[in-house]
């Protein structure tokens, strides 16, 4: 699956968790310490909309701009439906400038992808909604999460994980990214 396509699915995902959500799940926490649903969901909104822009050609070294949304949904909607746009048509051979790093256009979805996937299993794990992740999503996901956490990379965007067995599926994945798969663990497990 391309890292495209692996984008637009993370997204169809997470709007279809969204769309389950109830008004009061929006103070909830999540496995991102200080975050609720909602600022998790902002997070994704920002950095959806970083991508498009580098995306639509708008820039090479897009920077974040906090959400201003009364309504989430439809928030979502309008990054969803301007993602699917830009990236039909990106240059591929545009240079993504990140605060991490430089990143081909591809590798720029990837990172937008792997961030959208494993913030929709934050936002579903904080708002109770049952939730796995798509079995095809996940491997391209962790392939991202690890190179970006290997090296020098800035590790306040993405924390080095810890030590781990070797492994491909979801619960790799959210080590790999900080997470606790059993998160909330309940006192004295």
């Amino acid at each position: 699956m391309t890292s495209v396509a692996a984008l637009e699915a993370s997204l169809t995902d997470l709007a279809r968790v969204v769309a389950i959500l109830r008004h009061e799940d929006w103070d909830r926490p999540t496995p991102c310490p200080a975050w609720s649903v909602g600022d998790v969901l902002d997070h994704v909104l920002e950095i959806t909309d970083k991508f498009t822009r580098f995306a639509a050609g708008l820039t090479d070294a897009p920077r974040g701009r906090a959400p201003h949304a009364r309504d989430r949904r439809a928030a979502l909607e309008a990054v969803i439906t301007e993602s699917r746009a830009a990236w039909s048509r990106v240059d591929s051979g545009r240079t993504c400038h990140l605060p991490f790093g430089d990143f081909s256009a591809t590798a720029a979805a990837g990172i937008n992808a792997a961030d959208v996937l494993v913030h929709t299993w934050d936002i579903a794990r904080g708002a109770g909604v049952d939730y796995s992740m798509p079995a095809d999503l996940v491997p391209g996901a962790l392939a991202v999460i690890e190179r970006l956490a290997a090296g020098d990379r800035d590790h306040h965007h993405y924390a080095r994980p810890p030590a781990m067995a070797d492994g491909s599926g979801p619960d790799t994945l959210l080590i790999a990214s900080g997470r606790s798969p059993n998160w909330p663990e309940r006192a004295g497990e």
